[in-house]
Order: C-alpha cells, then structure tokens, then sequence
C-alpha cells in the first residue's frame, strides 16, 4: 500500500493572523494521481508535509471533509440545517511528544523549508476536531498577497487548497495560474480582505469549450464545497475564469463545485468555466454574497445527472438585488437547471439553455427579468417571468446542441441547424462565445454557450450584416 502525504498549516509567529496552527489543509494520494507530484520548495515553506500510512485515507477523508454536530454520517443536511464542516487539526506540540521529535514545533512554524515528518505508523487518534480544540491564529510570513503564483505539479502550490490557504490580505493584484491539473481532497477557500485589489484564478491552456480537451483542470474529490475564493471585505473584483471543474465518479455528497461569497464590494465575475457533475447535493456555479457592486456569470456550462442536485446547476443564493446576470450559459441538470435561491430577488438572465431536468428547468423566476431563453419545459415562458421577452419552451438539448456529452468534443456546441441559433439576446459586453468565436454569429446572437462558426472569407464583412434576417448569410464565402 502506497503512502499517503498530508499538509499542515504552521503559522510563523503568534498574532491574529489567518494561519490555522494545524491544521489539517489537503492529502496527497498517489494512487490518485497516477504518480508522483513535484512538491515546490515554495510549498515546503508555507506548509509541513507528513507521510502517512495509506490506513489514515478513511481519517483523512473525515478530518478534512465532514465534522458536524449530527450524528447521521451524511455531512450535509438538505433540509435546512445549517452546516458545519470543520477540518481537523494536529496539535503540533502533541505531534512532538508522539514522534519524539523535540522542536518539531518549531521547524514546521519556520519561515523556511519546513521538514517533510516521518508519521508512518502513527495512530489516527492524533487528529482533533476543532470543536474540541479550536484552532490557534498566527501569522505566516510566507503568505502570498500579491504578485501571481502556479497551481499543479511543479507549481508554486500543488493544490487550489494549498494556493487559497496561503491568501493573506491582499496587497496588490494577485493572479493564480493552473498550469496542471489539481486533485482537491478538502475545500479551497479564501477568507480575507481584498484590501481594494483584485484577484484572478485563470487556467494556462484555455479549453475552447472542449471538455476533453488536454488542459489543466480542477478535479474535486471531496464530499464538500468547491473552489470558494469568499474574500471577506475591500473593493477589489474576484474573476474565476477559463477552468474546467471536475468531479471524481465516487462523490456522493458534494455541496458547490464553484462558488464565490464572501462580502467584498467590488465585482464578482465567473466566465467560460465548465463544470461536470456540478454539486451533487448542491450546486454546479453558485454566486452567494450580497456585497459586490454587481456579479456575472458568462459562457459556462454545469451538467448534472443525479436527482440529489437540489439546488440546481447555477445557484443565486446572495447577490445585490438586480445586479447579477447569468449569461449565456447551459445547464444540463436532472433536477433543476437555474434555481434562484431568493425569490424576490431581481436576476438578469439572458440566452440561458435549461434542459435535462426530471422536474423543473427554471425555478424561483417570478421576480426575475428574461430574456431569449430556452427550457426544455415550460419554465422559461414570457409569462413565468417579471419582465420578458422572446422566451422559448419545448426545446430539448438533442434537437438543439451537437452533443450533451461530457465525452464529446462537441459538448454543448450550437446545432446550426436548431432553433437556439440566432435566437438570443444581444448583451454588448459578450463579444466571443466560450469556443473562441466572435458574437454575434452569422445569423445573430445565439441561445446557450456558443455561436455557430463563420464560414471562411472577409470576417468583417459577415459581422456587419449579421443579425440581418435569420438564415441570410448562411454559406455565404
């Protein structure tokens, strides 16, 4: 049986800082992998690494995943129940005394590389749950605050959690980068300030809509919440873009797959993202804070088959009243595509594709404006809607995209020959479509992700007279 390595988050110093002395942030199964991953010494700085035994996977899985104050072994309730995911921790000096290492404490709190422990053979009964022992705050010195940083296998941060948990108060823009493909075992999240500048969590290779693609991607192996980049104040923008996000076929439990909180004020975007078997109890794409100054979601796909996804494949839980947009996006869910969390809340939807579902396509819409979208239901009627127009109902993803397969490089391509091609809106800031092409198409702006290609010859020329009569310049060269 393979070892298993797990990182602890060491603060430098004592202070109120957000370095949880500790704990438990991700592991590292090489069975899961498929090799071994290049730990970077910036990595060995901010984080203690830990062999283990492979016997720890089942601790580590709850110690990272699932701590709540019910008994039942589901960590999520979806009745209402208010959540309480807690990681474990490791009480650095009770680690000492056990390995019989003095001043282990202190080189995992160094502000240089700290050491790689040898804990084979060491009992799980080690691991705390922080409600019995709550975490210790410090401050890192070797937190990451602006500046931009790689996240995968030679990265600056192997992980997204180890990436995300290495966020101090931001000091100016910071860019993170996936330059490989990440296995997530817990929970990325950031909990700080903006402080006023902005943040970017962007992929290397861009993947065109192409879910097969060979692009760095985010896989999610953990019952629990996805990507959360929750900055808690400032004025600064928060972008997620050009990332596919993936969940591994075992995951019964999984809350959010992409989602951005937090209370910050400035503007909160997520575009071109992707995202596979989107919360499995929860939500593919869910914007859920009420602070920024306005929050679109643009040219993404969730796809969901379980009928456990509750809450649908986009979610708006939280948001400035009026100021969110979904935006040309698909969402192929066996239970609900769009559920608008807050059903007096104003959300923009333009061109959005709902289809797939066993119950309802749109949902919580009466207080909400539409405009050219399509359900595969009835949902998406002028009449289901606030303020609408140009709405269309009865249309299936078979007779309206090239594939609804994950597997096809054709996922949620336009069929030119369907009825969502020139169908749509036209929303002035959209100008590519999440396959590179330009907006509009050549009849017009489209319903769903992508527009239909232009044929060859002078570009400008077919741009100009798009729009001019639907099927017009079809075949013109």
């Amino acid at each position: 049986m393979s070892d298993i390595t797990i990182f602890l988050k060491g603060g430098d110093i004592p202070g109120d800082g957000s370095s949880k002395d500790g704990y438990i942030m991700c592991h590292v199964d090489p069975k899961e992998w498929g090799y071994n991953p290049v730990i970077s010494e910036e990595t060995k700085k901010a984080y203690a690494s830990m062999t283990v035994d492979s016997s720890w996977l089942p601790a580590l899985r709850d110690a990272q995943l699932a701590y709540t104050d019910s008994a039942t072994a589901n960590p999520f309730n979806v009745d209402g129940e208010v959540i309480k995911a807690r990681r474990g921790l490791i009480d650095l000096e009770a680690l000492e005394t056990a390995l019989n290492k003095p001043g282990l404490a202190s080189d995992v709190r160094s502000t240089s590389v700290t050491p790689v422990i040898d804990g084979r053979g060491l009992s799980t009964s080690i691991i705390t749950d922080t409600k019995n022992k709550p975490f210790t705050k410090r401050v890192d010195l070797n937190s990451i605050s602006t500046g931009s940083a790689t996240i995968g296998s030679a990265g600056t941060y192997l992980t997204c959690v180890l990436a995300y948990g290495d966020v101090a108060q931001l000091t100016g823009n910071l860019l993170f980068t996936q330059i490989g493909t990440s296995i997530e075992t817990a929970r990325p999240i950031i909990g700080v300030s903006t402080a006023g500048n902005d943040f970017l969590h962007t992929a290397l290779t861009y993947h065109n809509g192409d879910p097969t693609a060979a692009v760095p991607k985010v896989t999610l192996n953990a019952n629990t919440f996805g990507l959360s980049p929750d900055f808690t104040g400032g004025a600064g923008n928060v972008t997620i873009q050009n990332l596919i996000v993936e969940l591994t076929a075992t995951l019964t439990n999984n809350y959010h797959s992409l989602s951005i909180g937090g209370s910050y004020t400035g503007a909160c975007k997520i575009l071109n993202c992707m995202v596979d078997k989107g919360g499995e109890v929860g939500t593919g794409i869910i914007i859920g804070q009420s602070s920024c100054s306005s929050a679109v979601v643009q040219n993404c796909t969730s796809r969901n088959q379980k009928t456990s996804s509750v809450y649908g494949a986009f979610n708006s839980y939280s948001f400035p009243s009026g100021q969110l947009y979904f935006v040309n996006c698909v969402a192929l869910d066996n239970n609900r595509g769009l559920y608008l969390f807050n059903s007096g809340h104003v959300v923009n939807v333009f061109n959005m594709f709902c289809a797939d579902s066993t119950t309802v396509d749109f949902y919580n819409i009466a207080s909400s404006t539409g405009r050219n979208n399509a359900s595969e239901d009835a949902t998406a009627a002028d009449g289901n809607w606030s303020t609408a127009a140009n709405n269309l109902t009865s249309k299936t993803s078979a007779n309206s995209l090239l594939s609804s397969s994950w597997a096809s490089s054709s996922f949620c391509d336009i069929d030119p020959t369907g009825d969502l091609d020139g169908a749509g809106y036209t929303y002035a800031p959209r100008t590519t479509d999440i396959r590179s092409r330009p907006v509009p198409g050549p009849n017009g702006t489209s319903i769903g992700v992508s527009e239909e290609a232009w044929p060859p010859g002078p570009s400008d020329y077919h741009r100009v007279m798009a729009g001019v009569g639907r099927g017009v310049m079809r075949g013109v060269a």
